[in-house]
């Protein structure tokens, strides 16, 4: 065997082994993907489980309501969905058959910008040198319409000291993460003044605006405004407190 024989052998033993260890890589991934999955199944159907057996075994002061039930099942199927990057969520324009997809928009929204720009650079604009942005979208809506909420961050570094670390504005709080506050405050006001329940919000976005938005987003949402909201609720009551007189209304609600 000559020495040229023996690097070719040597060569092909080499991309074998290559692609033993991608299948291999690949095998385990994909093996690792379905166990989380099955966990996550297994999670949300326990979840379930324990609902059922408290709405009719259970005592009938703890017993749940079938609007309990719903909202509950609908929250733990929406907290048992794996989360996905929220830029590619945007993008997807098909809604999946296993329902995970929560949002679907058109891609000819409007974009508002909103340029945030840093304390220094505010101070001495002639000193600094753009060099790059930081883009956030969130979904916002006004009465009658949709537009993607675009904040702009601009990154600058001094023109003099190039060394110097770069400077960008802080990011705004985004406490319902790609639900914009007029989208938030519209979704409450709708479900709880209008008394317009989330499957006719649903509807009405689909069919007005050709947007999607699932009603197990929708109740997510709904439970991180309802959290900012506590500090208000607190403030209202301690005022009821401290006033002589309260007036109640004592129409019984189911």
């Amino acid at each position: 065997m000559n020495a040229a024989s023996l690097q070719q052998q040597i060569l092909e033993l080499q991309a074998q082994l290559t692609l033993l260890r991608e299948t291999s890589t690949a095998t385990i991934t994909a093996q690792r993907a379905e166990i989380e999955s099955l966990t996550t199944e297994n999670k949300l159907l326990r979840g379930k489980l324990d609902a059922f057996i408290q709405r009719y075994f259970g005592k009938k002061s703890e017993a749940l309501s079938e609007g309990q039930l719903e909202l509950l099942l609908a929250g733990i199927e929406a907290t048992a969905a794996p989360s996905v990057p929220e830029q590619a969520s945007l993008k997807k324009v098909s809604r999946k058959r296993d329902g995970r997809t929560k949002v679907r928009t058109p891609e000819n929204l409007e974009v508002v910008k909103v340029v945030i720009e840093p304390k220094e650079v505010q101070s001495q604009p002639d000193q600094w040198k753009e060099i790059t942005q930081e883009v956030t979208r969130q979904l916002d809506y006004q009465p009658g319409k949709f537009f993607w909420l675009e904040t702009v961050r601009p990154k600058y570094v001094k023109a003099e000291d190039k060394a110097q670390a770069p400077v960008v504005a802080p990011a705004p709080a985004k406490p319902c993460g790609m639900a914009a506050p007029g989208l938030l405050a519209y979704l409450l006001v709708s479900k709880f003044s209008d008394h317009l329940p989330f499957y006719r919000q649903q509807s009405i976005f689909q069919e007005r605006h050709q947007v999607y938005i699932a009603r197990q987003q929708m109740v997510l949402w709904m439970k991180q405004g309802v959290t900012l909201l506590e500090g208000i609720v607190h403030c209202i009551k301690e005022e009821l407190r401290k006033s002589s007189y309260v007036q109640v209304d004592e129409t019984p609600v189911k």
